[in-house]
């Protein structure tokens, strides 16, 4: 093992794709280190990695949640914002992610008697939150009303995954798949 001393904004080469920089250190005890790679390259902590019971392999890609409103007491918006929502999600795979959108995902579910409220799909949904590596907030309309999306949007952020707050009109730019995985990671 190399041991090496750094200073704040000091980069470390590993080969020719991968770059470590001291980011940050507080209180002399923590220390924030940023690290640019490649998206082919798996970058994970080891002590999460010691909790799982099994790491993922190393070619699947992370998945990117997808939260956006649902909940409303007219048929004609729920079903507006489920399309919006499946459509969105389409345009994302497109662009190379792998998303989980449970608005998709649930929506045909009601039709076979299951509830629309967060409160039934809340477990549900916070498991995707912890597996994904990123979220997207699509911000139809009602976004920032929206329970689940607070509530999912929150924990997102407790775990320290990166949020970004795309409306539905938005041109994906051709490296959004790379930039979102990078964010991922730092």
């Amino acid at each position: 093992m190399l041991v090496l001393a750094r200073k704040l904004h000091q980069r470390i080469r590993i080969g020719d794709e991968i770059e470590v920089a001291i980011m940050a250190i507080s209180g002399g005890r923590h220390v924030r280190v940023g690290i640019e790679a490649p998206p082919h390259v798996p970058i994970r902590r080891r002590e999460l990695l010691a909790e799982s019971h099994a790491a993922p392999a190393p070619h699947l890609a992370p998945i990117v949640y997808l939260a956006c409103p649902y909940t409303h007491p007219e048929s004609r918006v729920r079903e507006v914002r489920f399309r919006s929502a499946t459509e969105f999600a389409a345009r994302l795979c497109r662009a190379g992610l792998v998303v989980f959108s449970p608005l998709s995902h649930s929506h045909p579910m009601t039709e076979f008697g299951l509830p629309r409220d967060y409160a039934f799909w809340q477990r549900m949904c916070e498991t995707f939150v912890c597996a994904a590596a990123a979220m997207i907030v699509l911000t139809l309309d009602g976004w920032e009303q929206s329970v689940g999306v607070e509530a999912e949007r929150r924990l997102a952020e407790q775990l320290g995954k990166p949020i970004w707050y795309v409306p539905f009109t938005a041109e994906l730019p051709d490296n959004f798949a790379e930039r979102l995985f990078h964010a991922a990671r730092t």
